[in-house]
């Protein structure tokens, strides 16, 4: 429990509290493994499958994102951008109606229509229409036309690490270093120093 309490930045107290509700609601159980408290979700929880759902609609667009994706040739890079990632990075705003997502290509070896497979995919699964928008490497690093030049002045989500055969990923937001190049880039066309 000190992990998770480090982890969401709460009291243990706080944390520990909020387990015992969870646990005598039935969400979770726990147990003692030498000082430590394992907690993990109770498989036999009515609610599970709701509350799973729940949480992927809520939270789990980069990880869906990133498994859909996974694997495909000539993707270097994805990120979600707009308003889920603001919302993601802390911004104060409506809920997001939609996801909209940023794929960085080499124009050989890639099938853009794997991608929309992909975003059709986690639309279903998500309960909220993707928008894909897909730029190659160049385009990215050079382009400054109005539209990439705002997606990456707003926060962008990262689908990191984008491995065949999926498994969690470590999602970031990217804290205003938006990408070297891009803000490089950026910064020149504007005429700042570099």
């Amino acid at each position: 429990m000190s992990q998770l309490a480090l982890k969401l930045e709460l009291a243990p107290s706080t944390v520990q509290r909020d387990i015992e509700l969870l646990e005598r609601a039935g969400i979770v159980h726990s147990m003692r493994v030498g000082k430590t408290r394992v907690v993990s979700l109770d498989p036999g929880c009515a609610s599970l499958g709701e509350l799973r759902a729940l949480f992927e609609k809520t939270y789990g667009p980069p990880q869906i994102l990133s498994e859909l994706l996974a694997g495909l040739s000539g993707l270097n890079e994805a990120f979600i951008f707009g308003s889920w990632a603001a919302r993601y990075s802390g911004e104060e705003g409506p809920v997001p109606g939609d996801i909209d997502l940023l794929v960085i290509a080499e124009e050989q070896d890639f099938d853009a229509n794997l991608v929309y497979e992909a975003a059709r995919t986690a639309s279903e699964r998500l309960g909220r229409e993707v928008n894909v928008s897909i730029v190659n490497e160049d385009e990215w690093r050079n382009d400054h036309s109005g539209f990439l030049d705002t997606i990456r002045e707003r926060p962008l989500l990262r689908l990191s690490e984008l491995p065949s055969g999926g498994g969690l990923l470590e999602v970031r937001p990217l804290e205003r270093e938006v990408s070297q190049a891009g803000s490089e880039a950026l910064a020149e066309e504007r005429g700042e120093r570099v």
